[in-house]
């Protein structure tokens, strides 16, 4: 069976206490399977930090079973909810390619303390994390919150990186938020140009200087008539 497959790995023994144990005991291994049998046999042995440590690898994996058995009992019951612990499971969830698990999480410790949230600061990598997964709702959440600790140097990396990943809404929420672009930096690379679609290129040229716009249209009007994007070349050859 899948438990006897898993107690060689964790060294667990139902005589003894494995804190008692010499060697290292990593409880993270009862959820290797997302199967909450398996971690229902340790949870009695976990304390705080490795409760911790066993739900954020949890949602690093998506194991909804485990996850939701966090949230609907341990969690609300027997667990100190820390703005630490919050900031990294929160980290952990914008791995994943949607919003969906940051958003419950963040309802979740919201119903359990309304107040929790406040104050709480973000990092360049947590944002840096959701861009690349594309969770729009967290980058809101993200920059919202922390919008001091990002100088232009790290929303303008963000920003590229959004506009290489064809990411519209991403960037026109930025752009909707007047964050300082440094355009000498947006035109450091200009493979993020490429691929470029009609829409996006139409929100850029809306908040670039002439003298950059005009950069853009050189770069881009070979490749468009190359690719045949007869929208991107007309609007080029407009602006």
């Amino acid at each position: 069976s899948i438990n006897e497959l898993i107690m060689p790995m964790v060294r667990y023994d139902y005589n003894y206490n494995p804190f008692d144990s010499t060697d290292s005991f990593v409880f993270e291994s009862s959820v290797y399977f997302g199967n909450i049998s398996i971690f229902n046999l340790y949870r009695e042995f976990m304390d705080q930090i490795n409760l911790e440590r066993v739900f954020i690898f949890a949602v690093k994996n998506n194991y909804s079973r485990i996850i939701d058995a966090f949230l609907n009992t341990i969690i609300t019951n027997s667990f100190q909810l820390t703005k630490n612990f919050i900031k990294e499971t929160l980290k952990a969830s914008v791995m994943r390619k949607n919003d969906n698990l940051f958003n419950k999480l963040i309802n979740k410790f919201k119903k359990i303390n309304s107040t929790i949230l406040d104050d709480l600061v973000f990092d360049f990598e947590m944002l840096n994390s959701a861009c690349m997964n594309q969770n729009n709702e967290a980058i809101k959440i993200i920059f919202e919150s922390s919008k001091d600790e990002f100088d232009d140097n790290d929303l303008s990396s963000v920003f590229i990186k959004a506009i290489s990943m064809g990411s519209f809404e991403i960037c026109r929420y930025f752009i909707e938020q007047k964050i300082n672009l440094d355009f000498q930096q947006l035109f450091s690379n200009n493979c993020i140009f490429d691929s470029i679609e009609y829409k996006m290129l139409e929100l850029l040229f809306g908040i670039l200087p002439y003298n950059y716009g005009q950069k853009l249209t050189g770069l881009l009007i070979d490749k468009e008539i190359i690719r045949n994007k007869k929208e991107n070349i007309k609007f080029l050859l407009k602006n």
